[in-house]
């Protein structure tokens, strides 16, 4: 049957594979489109090989066993980290660049699958990035040839595509997306045509973590006299990482790690067991995030709670579906963690299509996002005219001198938690007579509180405030500073001086 695709394509850009998904509008649904592998993810793997030429996905990651030098794999993992670029024949490579590339690559596949140029897209991000990681996720996309129409969080993406899929009217839900990089949880309401998001969780943390925590152990336990060359070390790295999948994705209790080194052949038995004692201390980590979870239900916007009908709050109590989203949700040790009736007790369990829910789900909302722009003329399932109602997943404030009183001390202004979009402003103060322009940091955080120590949270850039040419102030003059942090969590800065009226050039320098 004919794909029939006009529209914003979705995208997943994951740490270990990637996904392009379009809106059929034939069959009214989301589906992954195949890239060159014949495959619906790619491995977020690029080769440079000795010929000059760059390879992507299976190719490059069978070539990492070759040419380990010379091949990035997980480069969002690495993305921002200047010491892991690659000096590939006289030239500099980023993990950006890699990104890049993949991008392009499955962009490529798209356009000639769909027979048609693809113009824009949603991509979805972990809950963990903020404004610096979210304008650099643009940028990339940008410099592969995709407009990016706007961002999404992977765990929300993964709900509009499984409530395209399935009525969830008036139930809470979670969705659990634990990949080969970020672990992101969100729970969010569903009701009258609205998906409102109630909490979010996000950390660095995912299935690269597991497969270095289980390498370190081997090399500790069986391989601590053996000195290993660099495609040695890559022979290693992908043995432990098929081992994992094995003993998590099959009812085998054991898997073998065979290596060839200097030394001779060598042959590990793995067990089940093992695997599980040496990664505890990640799993751990994950019941801290679920611990969160809860936290940050009983700290929900408590106007959105009331306008939902939810006066008395929501727990985990009240969690009726938890969709698993990403490869690691296959590992029997998350799925007992959510089974847990302890902390979930009317929980049900829906594991299917883990892979590429997010790209999917990004599709889906593309799909809205466009029903929402032509709402006249909307003649597609009722689920695509869903607002969807996401949250700020940080706090973000303004560090001055210029401040009356508590100066030194930064001064949140949007909230995490905060519905988006939101807007929402200070004043400052000039320090001299006739002073020309303010300049002051702008700080991300995770706290919810209006004011707190510039050691508690991250500086993200800078913002320069111009003040109009001829207009003569004298010291202790008002300048208002409002924020803005749009549906696609990206902070904008503006600036007025509330006497004459006049706006304020803010120039906005920012920490990429």
């Amino acid at each position: 049957m004919k794909r029939r695709y006009d529209g914003a394509v979705g995208i997943d850009l994951g740490t270990t594979t990637t996904s392009l998904a379009v809106y059929d509008e034939i069959a009214q649904k989301a589906e992954c489109l195949c890239n060159k592998d014949g495959t619906h993810t790619l491995p977020s793997v690029v080769c440079f090989q000795e010929s000059g030429e760059c390879v992507i996905g299976k190719i490059a990651k069978e070539e990492y066993l070759i040419y380990p030098d010379r091949t990035m794999i997980n480069p969002k993992k690495l993305r921002g980290k200047q010491d892991k670029s690659f000096l590939i024949d006289g030239e500099i490579v980023y993990p950006e660049d890699a990104e890049q590339y993949i991008l392009e690559d499955v962009r490529k596949a798209a356009e000639s699958e769909l027979d048609q140029e693809i113009k824009e897209a949603v991509l979805a991000v972990p809950i963990s990035f903020g404004d610096t990681e979210r304008r650099a996720t643009v940028k990339i996309a940008e410099a592969a040839g995709i407009h990016v129409k706007a961002l999404i969080e992977e765990p929300v993406a993964g709900i509009c595509h499984y409530s395209s899929l399935d009525d969830l009217n008036g139930k809470v839900c979670m969705v659990f997306d634990l990949g080969g990089g970020t672990l992101d949880i969100s729970v969010v309401y569903v009701s009258n045509h609205q998906i409102t998001v109630l909490a979010e969780v996000g950390e660095m943390l995912g299935g690269s973590d597991f497969d270095k925590t289980i390498e370190k152990y081997i090399r500790e336990k069986y391989l601590r006299e053996v000195i290993l060359e660099a495609d040695e070390e890559a022979q290693l790295a992908s043995s432990v990482e098929n081992a994992k999948i094995r003993l998590s994705q099959t009812e085998s209790k054991s898997s073998r790690i065979m290596l060839m080194t200097s030394e001779g052949r060598k042959s590990i038995s793995f067990f089940l067991e093992e695997m599980e004692e040496c990664t505890s201390g990640l799993m751990n980590r994950i019941r801290g995030k679920l611990d969160e979870v809860e936290q940050e239900l009983e700290q929900a916007d408590q106007q959105t709670l009331a306008e939902l009908g939810m006066k008395n709050g929501v727990s985990a109590v009240d969690i009726r579906d938890i969709f698993l989203v990403g490869g690691m949700t296959k590992m029997p040790q998350i799925k007992a963690l959510l089974e847990d009736k302890e902390r979930f007790p009317n929980a049900r369990i829906h594991a299917k299509n883990q892979e590429e829910a997010v790209a999917c789900g990004a599709a889906v909302y593309a799909k809205m996002l466009e029903e929402d722009e032509n709402a006249e003329l909307s003649v597609v399932k009722a689920y695509l005219s869903n607002k969807l109602v996401q949250i700020s997943t940080h706090s973000y404030g303004a560090r001055s001198h210029d401040c009356k009183k508590d100066c030194g001390m930064v001064f949140n202004l949007i909230f995490k938690g905060n519905k988006l979009p939101v807007t929402a402003g200070r004043s400052f103060y000039t320090r001299y007579e006739n002073q020309e322009k303010v300049t002051f940091p702008i700080y991300e955080n995770n706290i919810r509180e209006e004011k707190l120590e510039p050691s508690e949270a991250k500086m993200i850039g800078a913002c320069t405030l111009e003040i109009p040419e001829g207009l003569k102030l004298p010291k202790d003059s008002e300048i208002k500073v409002t924020f803005h942090l749009t549906e696609s969590g990206i902070l904008s800065v503006e600036g007025l001086e509330p006497v004459s009226g006049k706006t304020v050039n803010a120039s906005w320098e920012v920490k990429i």
